[in-house]
């Protein structure tokens, strides 16, 4: 048993003194470059969404969820004309209707 753990020790010993400093660097340039892909690939996502959402076609189609979202949360007709935005700072709604229905809470109370 003793045995058996010192040759695992000694096998690990030897992958960790085979890590040479050509290795280390090899892995740190593949992580580099991995690291830039990836930032690459979600900046330019991040572009393509920002462009589609200040197209008139994505106002259109950010108008229709919207409106969709808040007929379904308040649970009534809810008519939403446009959205228009700049985006950081600048949000306007145009032509908000929304149906209000009174409803009269009865009870049945018996005396």
């Amino acid at each position: 048993m003793q045995m058996k753990w010192q040759q695992k020790q000694k096998r690990r010993l030897k992958i960790f003194l085979s890590l040479n400093n050509k290795n280390v660097i090899r892995i740190a340039q593949i992580l580099k470059k991995t690291f830039i892909y990836v930032f690459l690939v979600l900046l330019v996502l991040l572009s393509g969404v920002y462009i589609f959402i200040n197209t008139n076609y994505g106002k259109k189609k950010l108008t229709e969820t919207v409106q969709q979202f808040l007929s379904k949360k308040l649970q009534t007709s809810f008519t939403l004309g446009s959205v228009d935005y700049r985006l950081p700072s600048f949000i306007k709604l145009k032509f908000i209707y929304q149906e209000t229905i009174t409803k009269l809470n009865i009870q049945n109370r018996h005396y």
